[in-house]
């Protein structure tokens, strides 16, 4: 069964103007060897990342994984996502702030939190 696009999504897509066929006016023309980020697809172009990433704050390791993905999306610069099991967890707070968007659905925000404090909205 295929589940239909919810209201606001559809709204949402709708209303998006820029798909990665033209840039608009404030996009800068990209340099030789550069790419624009107004030139990626929406809906977004997703990529197995083919290297081992790595995430620190210091010293400390956070996250390692072999199996992400780069998600390449019409406006926004290259976006990282990394297994939650290969993600030392312990490490991440629950912000309880959340976003949608049309394309990837609903994100959870979380903060990093290593010693006393860290760095906020890092997942």
């Amino acid at each position: 069964m295929v589940e239909q696009l919810p209201g606001w999504a559809a709204e949402a897509r709708a209303r998006w103007s820029y798909t990665g066929m033209s840039r608009p006016a404030i996009a800068q023309i990209p340099g030789t060897g550069e790419r624009s980020v107004w030139d990626f697809p929406r809906p977004p172009a997703i990529e197995p990342v083919r290297v081992e990433v790595s995430v620190r704050l210091g010293a400390v390791e956070v996250a390692r994984s072999s199996r992400c993905l780069r998600v390449l999306e019409t406006g926004s610069p290259p976006t990282y996502y990394l297994h939650p099991e290969d993600v030392e967890r312990q490490l991440l707070k629950p912000t309880g702030e959340r976003s949608r968007c049309e394309w990837k659905g609903e994100a959870h925000y979380w903060d990093l939190t290593v010693g006393s404090h860290g760095p906020s909205r890092v997942a």
